[in-house]
């Protein structure tokens, strides 16, 4: 889809339009999905819903963008990646309006869904659009600026939306989110024009067949499954982290853990892409998603240990997730060729999104029986064991055509 990439300093490449609005998109497109992802549940108790159905809107949302992701992820290998990330970010644009004014639970739900047609389009278009502008022997570090990025929106975004809730209402919320993924939408209208060779449609079985050879490749399926586990365990802490604080009475202000995981991530990533590019993938991804499972190990103490337990909780899981998941990323991109890259992203983007709700909704069901305190000690252990059992599994690398 794109040219072979001069050899610049790594300065140039980051400095070029294309990557500057990049980021920019991709920036004010995860401010309004951290933002809705962790206050929409805080917004569906308001007004009426339990906590089970939170969580189960959220699992709607993830599980809606995986089935839309399989049909219209692929386009991007054939048609560019411009057309889906302009899709993307108008529909999360529109999508907080339609949720604002959906007058019942269902056509809540529905609006959810039609908000999962943007992530499906977006996410995977726009890694993919970065690689191909990105030179190989600096990918770790974009990659990793690019994650940096992401985990500035979840720093900033539940907070600020924390403080329009208590200052104007939820209402607000709505507004925020469809202004800012509206700067989304102006930044990936001024991208260059891609320069796409003409290609005939894919059809259905095409893209089922360039999704069979990919998920043959025995380094992406190790790839796929570490990431289905960080975020597994990531779409429980971002669902449930809120409500179980605010129970404890321990932490006034929940937004603050999140605060402390993407301030760290910014660091993790950026530092970790560096370390990547240098050791080699797998000696960051494996203890990274270590760290992590004891993050959460850490937050079910809470009771036990205090406030001191809960900062704890928050830097080693911002430190493990944010870590792992954008060398993981660039792991999958080394693998691949260009040709089926944005495919080979659009299944590691539905690795994330089913293991996001999955996440929520066995933690939902747990909650009928368990305390979440030790929900989230079972979700690290888990989270544990699966690094340590990935970690022993030995592949040997080559591309996919």
């Amino acid at each position: 889809m794109t040219n072979s990439i001069a050899p610049n300093s790594f300065k140039t490449t980051l400095f070029k339009k294309e990557i500057l609005l990049i980021f920019l998109a991709g920036f004010c497109f995860m401010l309004n999905l951290y933002t809705m992802l962790n206050l929409l549940p805080l917004y569906v108790i308001t007004t009426g819903g339990t906590e089970f159905s939170a969580g189960l809107q959220n699992s709607i949302f993830n599980i809606s963008a995986v089935v839309l992701r399989f049909l219209l992820g692929p386009i991007a290998d054939t048609k560019g990646r411009k057309i889906l990330l302009l899709t993307g970010s108008f529909v999360f644009a529109t999508a907080p309006i339609a949720i604002w004014l959906a007058p019942s639970y269902p056509l809540q739900a529905l609006a959810r869904i039609y908000q999962a047609a943007g992530l499906a389009t977006f996410m995977a278009s726009a890694s993919s659009l970065l690689a191909d502008h990105t030179p190989y022997e600096y990918r770790g570090r974009m990659i990793g600026l690019y994650r940096g990025l992401m985990s500035f929106a979840l720093m900033v975004g539940p907070i600020v939306g924390l403080k329009l809730i208590n200052a104007k209402g939820y209402s607000f919320i709505f507004i925020f989110t469809s202004i800012i993924s509206s700067i989304s939408f102006i930044s990936v209208l001024n991208l260059p024009k891609e320069n796409i060779k003409k290609t005939v449609n894919l059809k259905v079985v095409e893209i089922a067949d360039n999704m069979n050879k990919l998920l043959k490749h025995p380094i992406l399926i190790k790839a796929y499954f570490g990431i289905g586990v960080v975020s597994l365990s990531y779409g429980g802490l971002l669902a449930y982290l809120t409500m179980y604080t605010l129970k404890s009475d321990i932490i006034k202000n929940p937004g603050i853990f999140f605060t402390i995981f993407a301030g760290v991530g910014i660091f993790a990533t950026s530092f970790s892409g560096i370390l990547a590019d240098k050791l080699g993938r797998e000696k960051i991804i494996w203890p990274s998603i270590i760290c992590l499972g004891l993050g959460l190990c850490g937050l079910s103490q809470l009771n036990n240990f205090g406030s001191s337990i809960f900062y704890i909780s928050a830097f080693l899981s911002g430190l493990g997730y944010s870590s792992a998941q954008s060398t993981l990323i660039t792991w999958i991109i080394d693998n691949v060729d260009e040709k089926t890259r944005a495919t080979a992203l659009v299944l590691q983007e539905n690795s994330i999104d089913l293991a996001m709700a999955l996440g929520p909704f066995l933690l939902g069901i747990g909650t009928i029986v368990f305390e979440l305190s030790s929900l989230f000690l079972v979700l690290g252990m888990f989270t544990i064991i699966s690094a340590l059992s990935l970690y022993k599994i030995k592949c040997r690398a080559n591309s996919v055509d």
